[in-house]
């Protein structure tokens, strides 16, 4: 885990259309859950450092996992780990770094969750990706990168160009696309921002603030229309944030809906 922030304010702050709905907690060995969050279309994919985990919706309840996901001619070199991933066409796609040399992009199996590829990338970690779908570019950017994204093929890991960016946000450990436009969640506050990836440049959107007190690590982000779907007549919302908190037992999704 990156450092952790000190969550002391009592209300949630919000620019725009967003509002917080509900959080799902993890139970049991979800618990080790301290990094990426993603979906297929009938189940969410969350990731610690080493594992990959498919569950259902609601119950967060485990379907498949694998306890190997990182290759072990990659741990023999000491890559150790696995950020913020996410999921297009039935196949993951993620960062593995923390070894000898530059990151790695890879990519699994989003049914079985086995490992499928990877490659060298220029960056010296990938601590998180994020799939334009429409475009099929990954985006991705060394840790506390202050200036630009690097941009790839999804289809063959090649490197594509960069992307200058105005006011980016230190501590980026989630990213997604959501209409469009590139989401990041800052362990900064524990906030979202997002980037219009036409022009660069960078707008506020929230910062979850809504538990008092608590130490809290914001990781993964992923959209996923579920506002039909969650219990006591309520949805699930459509953003959905990885809340690493210091008490295990905390451990949730917190969902967001417009």
């Amino acid at each position: 885990m990156k450092n952790l922030v000190s969550v002391a304010l009592s209300s949630l702050s919000l620019v725009g259309a967003w509002e917080y709905v509900n959080e799902l907690r993890l139970a049991g060995e979800l618990r080790v859950v301290n990094e990426g969050l993603a979906h297929d279309d009938a189940h969410w994919i969350i990731s610690n450092q080493h594992f990959l985990y498919s569950t259902l919706v609601q119950p967060l309840r485990i379907e498949t996992v694998n306890h190997h996901a990182i290759p072990d001619d990659l741990t023999s070199r000491g890559y150790n780990h696995i950020g913020d991933i996410d999921c297009f066409e039935d196949i993951i796609y993620g960062g593995i770094e923390g070894g000898d040399s530059t990151g790695y992009l890879a990519k699994w199996n989003a049914t079985d969750l086995t490992f499928m590829s990877a490659t060298s990338t220029e960056l010296r970690g990938v601590p998180w990706v994020a799939v334009d779908y429409d475009q099929r570019e990954i985006y991705a950017a060394n840790w506390n990168e202050c200036c630009e994204f690097s941009i790839y093929s999804i289809d063959d890991f090649s490197f594509l160009r960069t992307l200058a960016v105005s006011d980016m946000p230190a501590e980026i450990q989630g990213s997604a696309f959501y209409k469009g436009d590139l989401y990041v969640s800052s362990n900064i506050n524990v906030s979202v921002y997002k980037i219009d990836v036409s022009t660069g440049e960078t707008s506020f959107v929230l910062s979850d603030d809504y538990i008092e007190k608590h130490l809290y690590e914001m990781e993964g982000l992923t959209f996923w229309d579920l506002e039909e779907q969650g219990g006591g007549g309520e949805g699930l919302g459509t953003m959905h944030l990885f809340g690493n908190f210091m008490e295990v037992k905390e451990k949730a999704i917190r969902n967001f809906k417009v």
